[in-house]
């Protein structure tokens, strides 16, 4: 795969799979409609740990799926594998955005007077 080829697929990838699947994800199983993140604050309550570590956590199932998957695959990609690679990349991928954008959020609380605002200054 070329430069350009790999480019090409990549915008056409965000656009035609990751963005639909997050904002279909996002409307209930990430979120409600007044925060992004609800979900993953919920949990936040639950486990008594930071909604970024509790998404870090979903992030290390994903991950360990994708290592057993290929680890266990031998021979063609069939189409049941290429779907189960799909929707783990893809969740891998969301949950990424997901926590630049808590990361994000963070920032901006500090930068407007919340816990670590100091070093911010």
């Amino acid at each position: 795969m070329t430069e350009q080829e790999f480019m090409d697929f990549f915008h056409k990838y965000v656009k035609e799979e990751i963005l639909p699947t997050m904002i279909g994800k996002g409307l209930g199983q990430y979120s409600n409609q007044d925060n992004r993140f609800h979900n993953f604050e919920q949990l936040e309550k639950l486990k008594k740990e930071s909604r970024e570590k509790s998404l870090t956590d979903l992030v290390g199932k994903q991950i360990v799926c994708l290592y057993d998957t290929m680890r266990l695959w031998k021979g063609p990609l069939t189409p049941r594998l290429n779907v189960l690679l799909d929707e783990v990349i893809k969740d891998i991928i969301i949950y990424m955005f997901l926590l630049r954008g808590m990361i994000k959020d963070l920032e901006l609380y500090a930068r407007l007077g919340g816990v670590g605002s100091e070093e911010w200054e």
